[in-house]
């Protein structure tokens, strides 16, 4: 190894130093001897070929070695080499190098090529940027490439000139220097075999640079003749990066390069797995049920070229909407049913998306109606979510849910829709139905109402505060407490008022119908369709036929609401002392949670509260009590105090001359009840 290495730095290191003579055997320089060694031979030179030794004898040569001391004193003796080979060693390398050919220069060089493209239908796009040098004055000519069917769409050379010749394009340059020339070159895309290739009819470059996107993901792409390419996914689409050198790449005229891409073979053999996700939004109107569905779809193993949907009867398609939708169309199916294909720009993979919006009527109500009830045909897999909503006048309750399943997703609620719900599909086929009513108002009412027994009536002020939900209404039926005479009603969305006999439950039942006890109700008529809130307030009162008699609870019940929460406050006259005997459904509440009602404060719970609507009371609030809906009322017991009386005398003396005048003056100061006569003792 070391003799082969010292060898070869020898040959160098000789043909460096001599001449390069054209003799056909030049002589070798002289190599000097080393001293350690006299027995050598003095070496010949080239003026004294004579004096060549005429036998063989061997030379020590002391090869050039950066380490050379350090050979020596190691014990090296350098590399002992027969002269005679070594001439012929000579001789081979000089008279090779001079019959090498020297190189042929160029006048004119593409430097560089980029070349950025896309893909345009059947087309290759190539936005190209081309780096061109001349090395020599004056005019010169560069063949750019062959004749093909590539176009020239944008050419911008600068001072170069492009000309088209029979054997393709030149480019003339005018004079020494480097030109940028930009193009935009139209290459037409066949399709053979499920692929799609072009030809790539490309100026030859040292270095080029080629950067394309092609529709589609999950590509195979070959090169021919081979180079090396990258590829990776973009937004849907698969983006080429490929770098190009010289001809070994482009070849010439007749070697045209070819690129061709698809989508793999093995893939395109194998069964699509078609997996579906549905959204649906279904509003039921009046008259009509509208729904929009939206198809997510995921294909994986093999690109899928159409979708079919089995659509219910009875259902009007309206539209398709969605991205890259070539085609779609519905055709009469079995069972009355329709079905939908739709048809993309190409077969898709990976993912798609689709949307319907579909119309329906809705008959007279009640009615059930049948929400779309959708199948993607060819599906492994389906599953989705529905949202059911309405408008305010109509009721709509779940019936039939046949895999379906309530979900807790909340309902979005605009363009005056309400929402009834949300639901899990779990797989296809599916059923769900809706029962469809005339919605019923939800009307919730709170009452404060004042009770002022005295001895001989009975005074009753009430406030009920409506509040109108969904469906607004026109009239309100209130049921009055019995022996109730109403003398006033107002409010701020009343027509007008009048009372009127209840409808009797089991009038028709009854042997003697005059046996069934007459209720009364107050008809209030408003003014309008009324949605929010109102007020009304009662007035009103009740006779008493001696002031100990029982009272029972004037409690008015609001007809046709969802939910009434009524308080009541009971003032009694000072001669009478009330108890509770029965307090029905009632509930005794504390008296100062009457201030909302109108009062003002709990130690004067009947004195006016601003924007109170009652008037200024005459008794003492002494109990409360509060109810709710249709309540049984409590009954009040009543008992006259004993008159506390109090006198006071003032006497006045006159003395006369036979006489004394006496005068008593009394004042009587009667508390609780009334006295009807006195009795006063006298003096003797």
């Amino acid at each position: 190894m070391r003799t082969s290495s010292l060898l070869t730095s020898l040959v160098a290191s000789l043909i460096a130093g001599l001449s390069l003579a054209q003799t056909p055997a030049p002589t070798p320089p002289a190599v000097p001897a080393p001293a350690a060694a006299p027995t050598a031979a003095p070496t010949p030179t080239a003026a004294d070929p004579s004096k060549l030794p005429v036998r063989e004898r061997e030379r020590t040569v002391y090869v050039p070695y950066t380490e050379l001391e350090k050979v020596f004193t190691d014990g090296g003796k350098g590399v002992f080499l027969p002269y005679r080979e070594f001439l012929a060693m000579w001789n081979e390398l000089t008279l090779k190098r001079e019959a090498e050919e020297k190189p042929v220069p160029v006048d004119v060089v593409i430097a560089r090529g980029d070349y950025t493209g896309r893909v345009e239908g059947q087309t290759l796009v190539l936005d190209a940027k081309i780096s061109v040098e001349s090395f020599k004055k004056g005019w010169q000519t560069l063949h750019l490439c062959g004749p093909s069917s590539v176009g020239f769409a944008e050419v911008q050379t600068g001072k170069a000139v492009l000309e088209s010749r029979s054997n393709g394009y030149d480019l003339l340059l005018p004079d020494k220097g480097q030109y940028d020339i930009t193009l935009k070159l139209m290459l037409p895309i066949a399709q053979s075999a499920g692929k799609s290739r072009v030809s790539l009819s490309l100026p030859y470059a040292a270095v080029s640079k080629l950067v394309m996107t092609v529709p589609g993901e999950g590509l195979e792409f070959e090169v021919k003749p081979s180079a090396a390419f990258t590829t990776r996914p973009l937004g849907g689409q698969t983006e080429l990066s490929a770098f190009f050198g010289g001809s070994s790449f482009f070849g010439g005229a007749d070697k045209v390069p070819e690129l061709s891409w698809g989508a793999p073979q093995g893939v395109t053999q194998m069964t699509p797995m078609l997996l579906a996700e549905v959204r649906l939004g279904t509003a039921i109107r009046a008259g009509s049920m509208t729904t929009s569905a939206r198809f997510d779809l995921r294909i994986l193993r093999a690109p899928m070229a159409e979708f079919k949907v089995s659509l219910p009867a009875g259902q009007e398609l309206l539209g398709v909407t969605g991205e890259n939708i070539k085609t779609w169309n519905v055709a009469p199916a079995a069972n009355g049913r329709q079905q939908l294909t739709v048809t993309p720009d190409k077969p898709v993979k990976d993912g798609y998306n689709f949307v319907l919006s579909l119309e329906g009527a809705v008959p007279a109500l009640p009615t059930e109606v049948k929400l779309p009830d959708f199948i993607v045909e060819g599906a492994n897999y389906t599953r989705g979510e529905a949202l059911v909503t309405t408008e305010p006048q109509f009721d709509v309750t779940p019936k039939t849910l046949d895999a379906v399943v309530r979900a807790s997703t909340q309902v979005e609620v605009k363009d005056g829709l309400m929402g009834v719900g949300s639901f899990r599909l779990l797989k296809q086929p599916y059923s769900l139905s809706m029962t469809v009513e005339e919605a019923k108002a939800q009307v919730e009412v709170t009452s404060s109402t004042r009770f002022e027994v005295l001895r001989n009536e009975a005074k009753i002020e009430a406030e009920l505060s409506y509040d109108v939900k969904r469906v607004g209404i026109f009239e309100t039926r209130i049921g009055l407490p019995a022996g109730i005479n109403v003398t006033s009603v107002k409010g701020d969305a009343m027509l007008e008022w009048k009372v009127v006999n209840a409808p009797t439950p089991n009038a028709a039942t009854t042997a003697n119908p005059a046996d069934q006890p007459t209720n009364k109700e107050l008809l209030v008529k408003l003014n309008k369709q009324t949605v929010g809130s109102f007020t009304l307030n009662i007035v009103g009162k009740q006779l008493r036929t001696v002031p100990t008699e029982d009272s029972t609870l004037p409690l008015f019940a609001p007809q046709g609401v969802a939910r009434h929460e009524g308080k009541i406050g009971v003032g009694v006259h000072s001669s009478l002392e009330a108890s509770t005997k029965t307090l029905g459904d009632a509930a005794l509440e504390d008296v100062s949670e009457l201030k909302p009602m109108g009062f003002r404060a709990a130690n004067d719970p009947f004195a006016q509260a601003p924007g109170s609507t009652f008037s200024q009371p005459t008794t003492e609030l002494s109990l409360a009590f509060r109810y709710r809906d249709a309540a049984k009322p409590a009954v009040l017991g009543f008992k006259s105090r004993d008159p506390q009386v109090s006198a006071e005398i003032m006497t006045l003396i006159e003395a006369k001359e036979q006489s004394t005048r006496h005068q008593w003056t009394i004042v009587f100061d009667v508390a609780y009840a009334a006295v009807d006569k006195v009795i006063i003792a006298v003096p003797k």
